[in-house]
């Protein structure tokens, strides 16, 4: 897999729809994750969506001008990649199409440490009752 390219993320993490790498990436608004997850979620098995921004809106609770500005980060900060519609779909008022693009931030490597919770005797207890 190649940074820009586009790809399906449906069975790929683990977890939430929000993949760990993305929930850690400082530089990317929570509604913009947020906005992420539903456009992978849409896109299923595909690298390809189609919802109305009012649909993404409502669906993760802002408003339809904030959407815009969400999607416009996805856009610059190369999460997403937005085709608007043309000719005949945008006389028919069709939607912008999302491609999720393969991103750096997915190229780290996930966190080899395990926890063993029976190995700590003070797990769970504050360092004021210890």
């Amino acid at each position: 897999m190649e940074i820009g390219q586009p790809f399906s993320a449906h069975k790929i993490f683990i977890g939430s729809f929000i993949p760990n790498a993305l929930m850690k990436c400082k530089d990317l608004s929570a509604n913009a994750k947020l906005a992420w997850a539903r456009l992978s979620q849409y896109s299923g098995v595909k690298d390809v969506c189609w919802p109305k921004q009012v649909t993404l809106a409502e669906e993760i609770g802002i408003s339809e001008r904030y959407i815009q500005k969400v999607i416009q980060e996805l856009e610059d900060k190369k999460f997403i990649k937005r085709i608007r519609p043309t000719g005949q779909d945008r006389l028919m008022h069709k939607s912008n199409r999302y491609h999720l693009l393969w991103h750096e931030v997915f190229e780290a490597k996930p966190r080899q440490e395990q926890i063993d919770c029976s190995v700590d005797e003070h797990m769970g207890v504050s360092d004021t009752e210890q």
